[in-house]
């Protein structure tokens, strides 16, 4: 089992994906074991610059 978009899923395989209704959120943590380009620190502010909600699994 995966989570994926929908667009990532091949037709032929589209019958077996169900949808997960309103939304799934997920804890993303950045690491590097040397000093990350430019491009993936451009990225990483990025995606922590964006406020989500976060869900509270336990």
């Amino acid at each position: 089992m995966t989570v994926a978009p929908e667009n990532a899923v091949p037709l032929r395989w589209s019958r077996h994906a169900r949808r997960i209704g309103t939304g799934y959120f997920r804890e993303l943590v950045v690491f590097s074991r040397k000093q990350p380009s430019r491009l993936a620190e451009r990225y990483r502010d990025m995606l922590t610059s964006v406020e989500l909600p976060l869900t509270n699994l336990s």
